[in-house]
């Protein structure tokens, strides 16, 4: 998938369309259930059951693809984030085509939830796109907002997505990793063969061997730069457990505070933009001036954004390394780390 070209008057249009036909602007998958509607359940295109893969790969339209994975987790307050994120797709893919942070990617989307809590939809997944379909489908994410008291969410089995049901040729040609921002609150659970089975139920899930949360994320991170993202206002923002969970899992200069939701989008281009060595804080600054109306709203979207991503590795271009190679960890660099 992802064969189009992003075009930002396609992208508003499909909105606008939604508004006059009386749907919600955003989320409005989640409106139609909750208006009765829709059925309670996973989107059709999100549908994970029978999965074998999902591929980026490259085109005449996109020579280069680079696959970029967002976890957005579904339940509780995480909600507003994904909503957020919906409004900001133009924002974000503003900025990584046309301010050449990432010239070509290729987004998937992943909506996880709580599987032991019996909710509906807790696995999401949609195709790698390149265009307006992007905003589609963070739309056609079942925001549940439920969850468990475990103080824990299935964040893993994303991370089994992009561990093995992912095929990338900016991995298998190129030997280099793409992205994966993983937007949460909370710890994950462990990982359990048979949630997958009943999730995915393919024949790659039926031989599968048993492995532990830690080994799935080793794997993904073969294939992708994993950053978590803890929003500071959400019910976790401030949980030292939760942060120390995910800096051993990916390491402590992968883990981000995000310090104004409003900034979700935007960070993850920046911070994509840092890695590459596309730009740095001043050029963020710069180019979030240009691309959004002046004023104090503005000014305090750019300080959330260059205050909340990670300079670590930056100019290092951390997609283009061995294949299976992981960043070393190294401390942070004029920024407020958790």
């Amino acid at each position: 998938m992802g064969y189009e070209r992003y075009s930002d008057e396609a992208a508003e249009a499909r909105v606008e369309s939604r508004v006059r036909s009386g749907k919600a602007a955003v989320s409005s998958y989640t409106a139609d259930i909750a208006a009765g509607a829709a059925p309670a359940k996973v989107h059709n295109d999100l549908d994970p059951k029978g999965l074998v893969f999902r591929e980026s790969r490259d085109s005449a339209a996109h020579p280069e693809s680079v696959p970029v994975i967002l976890v957005l987790d579904e339940t509780g307050s995480m909600g507003s984030v994904i909503r957020q994120i919906q409004k900001s797709v133009r924002s974000l893919m503003k900025l990584l085509v046309e301010k050449n942070y990432l010239p070509h990617p290729h987004i998937m989307v992943i909506g996880v939830g709580d599987v032991p809590n019996r909710e509906r939809a807790p696995l999401q997944v949609s195709q790698f796109e390149a265009d307006d379909k992007i905003e589609a489908s963070i739309d056609s994410l079942f925001i549940e907002g439920s969850g468990g008291s475990y103080g824990q969410e299935s964040y893993q089995n994303a991370a089994y997505i992009a561990a093995f049901k992912t095929r990338t040729d900016h991995y298998e040609k190129r030997g280099q990793r793409g992205y994966m921002f993983i937007f949460g609150d909370e710890e994950n659970h462990e990982f359990k063969v048979s949630e997958v089975q009943s999730l995915i139920d393919t024949a790659d899930e039926r031989a599968l061997q048993s492995m532990t949360t830690a080994e799935v994320y080793e794997k993904a991170a073969e294939k992708y730069q994993i950053f978590f993202v803890l929003p500071k206002k959400a019910s976790g923002g401030s949980n030292d457990g939760i942060v120390q969970h995910w800096q051993k899992l990916i390491g402590a200069q992968n883990v981000l505070r995000l310090k104004d939701e409003n900034a979700a989008g935007e960070c993850v281009a920046a911070q994509i933009g840092i890695c590459e060595g596309t730009t740095d804080a001043e050029g963020i600054a710069e180019d979030l001036a240009d691309i959004h109306v002046a004023g104090a709203g503005t000014t305090a979207l750019i300080k959330a954004v260059t205050g909340s991503i990670s300079t670590t590795g930056r100019g290092e271009a951390l997609t283009k390394l061995p294949k299976g190679s992981i960043v070393p960890g190294s401390s942070p660099v004029e920024i407020e780390r958790l």
